[in-house]
C-alpha cells in the first residue's frame, strides 16, 4: 500500500539494515566455507570483459550519487576470453571496487587489467582497483588481509562492514592459485592489485548446442493460474498471499513438507514455491518426493522461496529437482517474475503503462514538504541527469542482447522514478525489468522506445510543477 513520507523514511530503514545484515552474514558464511575447504572452483570459458563491465554497471548508480568518475582500462585483454571460474573473479572484484567507492568522497575509481605473459599454465593477469579515496597507513595495511580486521574503530562507525571482504578476497584469489596486495598512502589514495593465471579459452566451436527441452505451460482455459504456497511461517504467509493474490492467482497454502507433498498430487497447480526449512518434511525432500511420483508431477516448476543465504545454496536447490530460487526478503516483482517466467502463457501482468500518470503530484509535494526548496532543486537535477545516462545505458544494452544489462538498468529506473513521483517511468521500468526477465525481446524493443518518449515528459511536467528556484 502507499506510504506517506515518514513511513517511506522508516521503511527504507529497515531494508537498509536488513540488506546490511545479509551482506555480514553472507560474509562469515563464505569465511566459514573456505575455511572448511568447501568452495569449489568452476573451469569454464568467460569473457573477462563482460565480468568487469556487470561489476560496474552495478555500482554505477552509487558512484552517480556521489559524483564519482567510474572507468575501467582493459588494455589488450578487452574482449578476450579465459578459462576459470567467473563467479568467485566477480566476487572478489566486486569487493575490491565497492570498497574503492565506499572510501572514495571525491575522484575516480579506476579498474585496470593488463597481460603480462604467458607461462605454460596460461596467462598471468594483472587486475587493479585504483581510488583517490582516504588511503591507509602503513601500520594498517600489515594486517589489512586478516578477517574481522578494519583500519580503525572509526572506519566501522562511519562505513560499516565486518571486516571480512578483504580476507575472502585474499583466500578466493590464493585458491584460484594467484595473490593479491595494496599500495596506499593516507589521504592518498589506495591501489588493490592481485594476480591469476588463466588458460586461454579454446576457440569457439561453430556448432550450436541443443537447447534443454523448454516447459511447456499446460492449458488452464481461462481460470486463474493456481500457486501452491508451502511456508510455515505465518508472516511470510500473509506476505506470499497477498503478493499473489493481488496480482490475480489463485493460492493453496499448507504448513509443511508433508501437506505439501499431498497437496501436490491432490489438485493440478501451476507452480509451487517451497520453503526450505519446514517441519515434519523439509522443502528439500518434499521435493523430491513430489518428482518422485512422475507424470506432471516430474515437470511442475517448483521454487526454492528461503532467507538460507549461503553462496551455493542456488546449486543445491536445483540439485534436489527445483527449477529456480528466490531469496527473502524478496520484492513482490522478483516473485511474480519468477512465477511468470516459469508457467508461461496467460499470466497476470502488471496495469497497462497507459493507465499510469506522468507525475505523483502527492509523492511530489511531500517532498517538497520534508526538502529545503535548494536541496530539492538539486535532487530533480540530479535525478534527470543520471536518468538520461541510465536511458543511454538501457538502449546500449538492449542493442547488444544484453538482457541482464537491461534487467539492472531498468529496475533501478523504477525505484528512483518511482521515490521521484514519474509514475509513467516508474511503470514502464518494472515493465521491462518483467520483459528482460521473460527474454520477452519484442516487449523490450517496444518499451524502450516508448521510454524516449516518457522520459522528456516526465522531466517537463516535473519541472512544470516544481519551477526551479531563483535562490543562489
Amino acid at each position: 500500500t502507499p506510504l506517506d513520507a515518514t513511513q517511506r523514511v522508516y521503511a527504507d530503514a529497515v531494508a537498509s539494515s536488513a540488506q546490511s545484515l545479509l551482506t555480514i552474514i553472507n560474509d562469515v558464511l563464505d569465511v566459514s566455507k573456505l575455511e572448511a575447504g568447501r568452495v569449489e572452483l568452476e573451469q569454464i570459458d568467460f569473457d573477462v570483459e563482460r565480468v568487469i563491465r556487470d561489476v560496474l554497471d552495478l555500482l554505477t548508480p552509487k558512484t552517480d550519487e556521489k559524483g564519482l568518475e567510474l572507468v575501467a582500462d582493459l588494455g589488450e585483454a578487452a574482449g578476450r576470453r579465459y578459462r576459470g571460474d567467473p563467479t568467485r573473479l566477480r566476487q572478489v572484484l566486486l569487493n575490491l571496487v565497492a570498497n574503492a567507492v565506499k572510501f572514495t568522497s571525491a575522484g575516480s575509481v579506476r579498474v585496470e587489467l593488463r597481460e603480462q605473459g604467458e607461462t605454460a599454465e596460461g596467462v598471468r593477469l594483472s587486475f587493479a582497483v585504483i581510488d583517490s579515496g582516504i588511503g591507509i597507513s602503513a601500520e594498517a595495511r600489515k594486517r589489512l588481509f586478516q578477517k574481522f580486521y578494519q583500519a580503525d574503530g572509526s572506519i566501522t562507525r562511519r562505513f560499516g562492514g565486518t571486516g571480512l571482504g578483504l580476507a575472502i578476497c585474499r583466500e578466493l584469489v590464493e585458491l584460484m592459485g594467484g595473490g593479491i596486495g595494496v599500495e596506499s598512502e593516507e589521504w592518498k589514495g589506495s591501489t588493490f592489485r592481485f594476480w591469476l593465471v588463466l588458460p586461454r579459452a579454446a576457440a569457439i566451436a561453430e556448432v550450436v548446442p541443443a537447447p534443454l527441452p523448454p516447459r511447456v505451460a499446460r492449458p488452464i482455459g481461462g481460470r486463474k493460474k493456481r500457486i501452491l504456497i508451502a511456508e510455515d511461517d505465518p508472516t511470510n504467509q500473509a506476505i506470499a498471499r497477498a503478493v499473489l493474490e493481488t496480482a490475480g492467482y489463485a493460492v493453496e497454502l499448507v504448513d509443511n513438507g508433508v501437506d505439501a507433498v499431498a497437496a501436490a498430487e491432490r489438485q493440478e497447480h501451476d507452480l509451487v514455491l517451497m520453503d526450505v526449512q519446514m517441519p515434519r518434511l523439509d522443502g528439500l525432500e518434499a521435493t523430491r518426493r513430489i518428482r518422485a511420483r512422475g507424470g506432471l508431477l516430474a515437470n511442475l516448476p517448483i521454487v526454492a522461496v528461503t532467507a538460507h543465504a549461503m553462496t551455493g545454496a542456488r546449486q543445491e536447490y536445483l540439485r534436489a529437482g527445483m527449477d529456480d530460487y528466490v531469496s527473502k526478503p524478496y520484492t513482490a516483482a522478483d516473485l511474480v517474475a519468477v512465477i511468470e517466467r516459469w508457467t508461461g502463457g496467460d499470466v497476470p501482468r502488471a496495469p497497462a503503462t497507459d493507465a499510469a500518470p506522468v507525475l505523483n503530484v502527492p509523492r511530489i509535494d511531500d517532498l517538497a514538504s520534508i526538502m529545503p526548496r535548494r536541496d530539492l532543486d538539486a535532487l530533480i537535477d540530479t535525478w534527470i541527469t543520471s536518468t538520461r545516462q541510465r536511458l543511454e545505458r538501457i538502449e546500449a544494452a538492449a542493442s547488444a542482447g544484453d538482457l541482464e544489462g537491461v534487467r539492472r538498468e531498468a529496475h533501478d529506473l523504477a525505484s528512483t522514478s518511482g521515490n521521484m513521483g514519474a509514475s509513467r517511468l516508474e511503470m514502464l521500468g518494472r515493465a521491462l525489468e518483467n520483459a528482460s526477465r521473460s527474454d520477452d525481446v519484442a516487449s523490450i524493443g517496444a518499451l524502450v522506445i516508448e521510454l524516449r518518449s516518457a522520459a522528456p515528459r516526465a522531466f517537463d511536467a516535473l519541472a512544470e510543477h516544481v519551477p526551479a528556484s531563483s535562490a543562489a
